[in-house]
């Protein structure tokens, strides 16, 4: 999918990382996740891999700089933060705060990720249906991070996953199959 993506999680270097995944597709979203926990081993909810959602993203900081208790690295994976989203100003369709937003949660969030005060043994994943390429959150995450967005397959490309796939298998099918 992504060459700087493949190439990281192949030397294994994702510690002290931010990535950014998002798209429709939701399968490829979910198989690199998986692949960055399998990096990391023994993962124990709530003490070193934290999952965060929309309701509780603000805590972001907070859970990045809690110690791991017992581990050396933590995996914080955080689902439709919105923190991604525009804005839209009550009332009207055309008037977009493309900014972060009024709240000072969010504002420490981007704070913390353009200063990079990641800890070296934390790797914070951002996993979004939707991003908004003009937020500064995500400028900056392109900036000092990974941004993947993971887009539905064209029939060619599905074709040529499901063959690999086969072929794996020791499955032998052919392209009109």
């Amino acid at each position: 999918m992504d060459k700087k993506l493949d190439s990281l999680l192949s030397d294994k270097n994702i510690y002290g990382k931010v990535f950014l995944f998002f798209g429709d597709n939701k399968y490829y979203r979910k198989l690199y996740i998986s692949k960055i926990k399998r990096i990391f081993g023994d993962l124990v909810l709530g003490i070193n891999y934290i999952k965060l959602s929309d309701t509780n993203a603000l805590n972001l900081i907070y859970e990045a700089n809690t110690p791991t208790f017992g581990y050396e690295n933590k995996l914080i994976v955080i689902n439709n933060s919105k923190l991604f989203k525009i804005n839209r100003k009550k009332g009207t369709n055309d008037n977009i705060d493309d900014s972060i937003s009024n709240n000072s949660n969010e504002a420490d969030i981007l704070s913390f990720l353009e200063n990079n005060q990641i800890p070296n043994n934390v790797t914070i994943i951002f996993n979004e249906d939707e991003v908004t390429k003009t937020k500064k959150i995500y400028k900056t995450i392109d900036k000092i991070g990974i941004t993947t967005e993971f887009k539905t397959l064209t029939q060619s490309q599905l074709v040529s996953y499901v063959a690999t796939l086969c072929k794996k298998y020791g499955v032998s099918i052919s392209k009109d199959v």
